[in-house]
């Protein structure tokens, strides 16, 4: 569905206009509704808003900041030694019995490969000393999908906005026009009743989560891109 069209399909159903229901006020909602579906398309099958991410690793840094759009880390690959590009595994800080100082966790973890997450950062545990490696820390995450900001657009809302974001999933464009049709018709001064295709909302948008899983996965190659870990500053 085009943007323009998307905006089309709410006022005609709730029998507005761009005047007594603005752009601002739909984006508004749409974005917040974007965001409840995308968290739940994303734990149906991770893969629709998968990104690759890159960053350098900087010597004796163990702690790399995560981008804001990532809703989560599918995967944490490491090369560490400037060599090597080893896999790391999910860690449970509260599990250790020992402190996590740089002696520490070169003792413990030889030969080992963890990592783990704490105020939105990433943490790398292994036996190796961290050195400078160009590229050197690589992600498969889970991003946000761009908020929508122009009603006005001719393009599908599935088209990525650019090569480091991605397009919002063709099954849910009416399901989201119909969620941001269904809040209108609720929070109206006098709430107007929802048709019978509205008020099947949540079973139509269960059906399409599940209409997600256990399908063929073949993903399209996306374009690597860095993200700024704060190192530079």
């Amino acid at each position: 569905m085009k943007f323009k069209d998307f905006a089309s399909v709410i006022r005609n159903s709730t029998l507005t206009s761009s005047s007594t229901f603005t752009d601002e006020e739909i984006l508004r909602l749409a974005n917040m509704y974007k965001d409840t579906f995308s968290q739940q398309i994303a734990e149906t099958d991770e893969g629709v808003f998968g990104m690759p991410f890159v960053t350098s690793l900087v010597a004796d840094q163990r702690e790399y900041e995560l981008p804001d759009e990532v809703i989560k880390i599918e995967r944490v690959e490491a090369i560490v030694d400037g060599e090597d590009q080893k896999k790391y595994t999910s860690l449970d800080v509260a599990s250790l019995n020992f402190e996590l100082t740089e002696t520490k966790i070169t003792e413990m973890f030889k030969e080992k490969y963890f990592y783990s997450f704490f105020r939105k950062a990433l943490f790398l545990y292994t036996g190796e000393s961290v050195i400078d490696v160009v590229d050197g820390l690589l992600l498969r995450a889970i991003i946000w999908p761009q908020d929508f900001t122009d009603l006005e657009s001719e393009v599908d809302m599935s088209v990525r906005p650019n090569v480091n974001q991605n397009g919002f999933p063709r099954q849910f464009h009416e399901l989201l026009a119909r969620r941001v049709i269904i809040h209108h018709k609720q929070n109206r001064d006098r709430p107007v009743p929802l048709t019978d295709t509205e008020q099947s909302f949540e079973f139509d948008f269960r059906k399409a989560l599940d209409a997600l899983r256990g399908t063929d996965d073949n993903r399209e190659v996306i374009p690597v891109i860095p993200y700024n870990d704060g190192s530079n500053y």
